[in-house]
């Protein structure tokens, strides 16, 4: 069996409204990590992806809460670590790459002072070998003159620099995992396949795992070992990368594929998904996708269908395989 790193069991959070109502963004989801995989969770926007991301390091913003479940990190559950526990596994052995660089870099700071800091946090060296790891992290994500970006503030920096600064800051500690939440979604078409490109290389470089959230299927297609497809706040399929791009099971993950453009195909009409992802105050009872899906039937309509394995290792949730289980 794989050297399991990360398994999330059933995790649901919830956020209490104003007028009282309790919805979950993300409901009940399971997922695993193996220790030197790479991992995607994939969907449009709203399904709770992002949302994921924050509770598997405990940075739900209030009114919101881990509801429910358990997030298993190396054995241990993160939800109910202490928060010095907590602090030495964030940026140390779990690392983030969100994908707006200037809300996560501090404007009144030089990158080599931000880098350097974290090194201290967490490495516990004096401050000039912490700035000297920083120059090498810098190296290492392809920066050119990394002692004068160093030297540099974050508006100094273009979008796909600063986005290279935030990967630096996610490897300096040498983490287990990194969890990247749409990591180039706000850079243009060429250097977003620069930074994914970086990024993948470096962790398959030194076997870290990665769970690479985003709406691309384009993306995952390239660099993933294995697929989480999520909608609504659910996981409705997985299974390998193989799997999922060549026998999709679930109607939304089809639907998904079938709005890819791809260079091997000319497409006279562009296909799209009627409809869109329901608000999270009115998820239907049933199938979250039944309102938007061109499959579906009769049986469909009542409870809320079952995880069930489509072929070994492969699973969708969908009355279409129900037969199948």
């Amino acid at each position: 069996m794989a050297d399991r790193l990360l398994n999330v069991n059933d995790l649901t959070t919830s956020f209490k409204l104003q007028n009282g109502r309790i919805v979950s963004p993300v409901d009940q989801i399971s997922f695993h990590v193996d220790r030197g995989e790479v991992v995607g969770l994939v969907g449009e926007s709203g399904c709770g992806k992002s949302m994921t991301a924050l509770s598997l390091i405990r940075l739900v913003p209030p009114p919101g809460r881990v509801a429910a479940g358990e997030v298993l990190f190396g054995g241990k559950d993160v939800l109910k670590m202490s928060g010095q526990e907590l602090s030495g596994i964030r940026g140390a052995r779990i690392s983030t790459v969100f994908q707006d660089p200037l809300t996560f870099l501090n404007p009144v700071m030089t990158i080599g002072r931000q880098i350097a800091e974290t090194v201290q946090l967490h490495k516990k060296v004096r401050k000039k070998e912490a700035y000297q790891r920083a120059l090498e992290v810098l190296d290492m994500v392809k920066i050119p003159s990394p002692e004068r970006v160093a030297r540099s503030y974050p508006f100094e920096l273009s979008g796909g620099m600063r986005q290279r600064v935030l990967i630096a800051i996610a490897m300096c500690c040498d983490p287990d995992l990194i969890v990247a939440d749409e990591p180039t979604t706000a850079l243009d078409v060429t250097v977003q396949a620069q930074v994914l490109g970086l990024l993948t290389s470096l962790i398959r470089e030194k076997q870290i795992s990665m769970l690479l959230i985003t709406h691309d299927m384009g993306i995952v297609a390239d660099v993933c070992d294995r697929i989480y497809v999520m909608y609504a706040g659910q996981i409705v399929e997985s299974g390998t990368a193989r799997d999922i791009y060549y026998a999709p099971a679930h109607p939304y993950t089809k639907a998904l594929l079938g709005s890819v453009l791809t260079i091997k195909e000319r497409k006279d009409v562009i296909a799209s998904i009627p409809g869109i992802v329901p608000d999270i105050e009115h998820f239907p009872k049933d199938c979250r996708f039944g309102p938007r899906c061109t499959a579906r039937c009769e049986s469909c309509a009542g409870a809320d269908p079952a995880m069930v394995q489509v072929s070994p290792g492969h699973y969708a949730k969908c009355v279409l395989y129900g037969k199948r289980g």
